[in-house]
């Protein structure tokens, strides 16, 4: 209902406008007019279907943020553009509102096709027994807890902060730069997963013979420890830990399903808070994160921005059409794209070629500048396959996300379900993203943790190795 209430009043303001709108953003209103009409005939009946629930309701979540919510903020505030340092020709614009259409209508197109071939496929075959539990040899994975324990105590301290990041100096936190560091930040955080892996496992266990409630709130609060790890400025991270720790611990405490969600969420929606606040509300330059809340002067208009640079408005998509009219990119460097975003790979390839995405932010700030704004899925397919082809990026993201969801729900490993977990989350949450840094964070820990759950599994007896292959594939 609320979908539907929203599109109608963004479609009803968008045509008959309160402000003036922008020259090239006429058409705008179109946006919540196709994606209600998309949502009423085939997102909307797909959610009877009860599968691959995280791609499917993600995808009409964000679509809705950027086709309906989104422009209703633009018509109120009269704010169209996300970034006001750079131009972009008002002929891009006009091709972007209508290119993200034709992406909404063929991406959702994909998705009720594949998902229905994918259950008429499954129809006859056997329920999995999809009891969870540890795989790998637990010795292997407390020699790497303690390792990273001693790295943390030693070495480790300034690369990972918990709940909020420190405002005692008045420089910004940023990044960490420099290869070895971030070596020892990933074995640090792969130490905290696994050891949320075990800590669950045992309580799980313990809880399942005793009924002792003491068990899960040991669980929860080691996860509440975990999701509030900071690492850096990235946000994402803890929203991935957030959603992951969830799938696995509704699995493992299924009578407690209501208490993980409002446990996890809410903590994690607090960190979430104080690092905006960090970053957005310059904390850091205060010194200060009430006295930083208390000085802004930010309108509807800064959050109309700020949401059309996060969830692609039409201006990113006009600046990606604007560098594809004007410049000439061939496969080559897409197969860079995605070699250089791939764990391993990326050594090899460093500094070989300039990334589209490089390119991209450097044709928006006018200087070379290789981070800042993400290129969208539609933008990337049209640089590289023109408007015919331009949704064949979304629509790969949303394969890998239901692939991903499929294997997950035939694994027993309870550690092989995070590490997929964890590449469904980054996946389904930016399904509208160009795919290469996807794949970066993607296979980053399909590699890193991956190795030393296979490490583990090799180290197991000969009986339980099976599982890599027969119980995912």
């Amino acid at each position: 209902m609320v979908i539907i209430i929203s599109s109608l009043l963004s479609i009803v303001i968008g045509i008959l406008p309160l402000l003036e709108i922008q020259q090239g953003y006429e058409l705008l209103w179109l946006h919540p007019f196709v994606y209600l009409f998309i949502y009423l005939f085939i997102l909307k009946p797909m959610i009877r279907f009860k599968k691959y629930k995280v791609t499917l309701y993600f995808f009409i979540a964000l679509s809705w943020l950027r086709y309906v919510l989104v422009p209703l903020l633009s018509f109120v505030s009269g704010t169209y553009n996300g970034v006001s340092y750079s131009i972009v020709t008002q002929e891009s614009i006009e091709i972007a509102i209508l290119l993200v259409i034709f992406e909404l209508f063929i991406s959702s197109s994909f998705l009720y096709i594949l998902i229905r071939f994918l259950m008429e496929r499954d129809l006859n075959k056997p329920t999995i027994n999809n009891q969870l539990k540890l795989f790998g040899n637990r010795y292997v994975y407390l020699l790497f807890i303690v390792l990273s324990f001693i790295i943390f105590l030693t070495v480790g301290r300034d690369l990972i902060q918990f709940f909020i990041i420190s405002v005692d100096s008045l420089d910004r936190a940023g990044d960490i730069q420099g290869t070895f560091l971030i070596l020892l930040r990933q074995i640090i955080i792969t130490g905290i997963i696994f050891s949320f892996l075990m800590v669950s496992s045992y309580c799980s266990k313990k809880y399942n013979i005793t009924k002792n409630k003491l068990y899960f709130y040991y669980t929860i609060v080691f996860t509440l420890l975990s999701v509030g790890i900071i690492v850096g400025e990235r946000r994402s991270a803890i929203v991935y830990t957030a959603l992951v720790s969830i799938f696995i611990l509704v699995k493992l405490f299924e009578r407690f399903k209501k208490e993980v969600v409002l446990y996890i969420i809410g903590v994690g929606v607090f960190v979430l808070m104080m690092m905006t606040i960090y970053k957005h509300f310059a904390a850091f330059y205060y010194g200060s994160y009430t006295e930083a809340i208390s000085s802004t002067d930010n309108d509807i208009g800064y959050y109309t921005s700020m949401l059309q640079a996060y969830f692609f408005g039409t201006q990113n998509v006009a600046f990606a059409v604007d560098l594809g009219r004007f410049n000439s990119f061939n496969l080559i460097n897409l197969f860079y794209d995605f070699g250089r975003s791939t764990f391993g790979f990326n050594f090899l390839l460093k500094e070989k070629m300039t990334m589209t995405s490089e390119f991209f932010n450097t044709h928006i700030y006018g200087y070379n500048m290789e981070s800042g704004h993400v290129l969208s899925a539609v933008g990337y397919g049209y640089i590289y396959f023109g408007i015919l082809f331009s949704p064949i990026i979304v629509c790969i993201n949303i394969f890998i996300s239901i692939m991903l969801e499929k294997w997950i729900d035939r694994t027993r490993s309870l550690e092989l379900k995070y590490i997929l977990s964890y590449m469904l989350v980054r996946f389904a949450t930016n399904i509208f993203v160009a795919s290469p840094p996807l794949i970066s964070v993607a296979t980053n820990m399909f590699f890193t943790v991956g190795l030393v759950y296979l490490i583990a599994l090799i180290l197991r007896s000969n009986k339980h190795r099976n599982v890599l292959t027969s119980k995912v594939m």
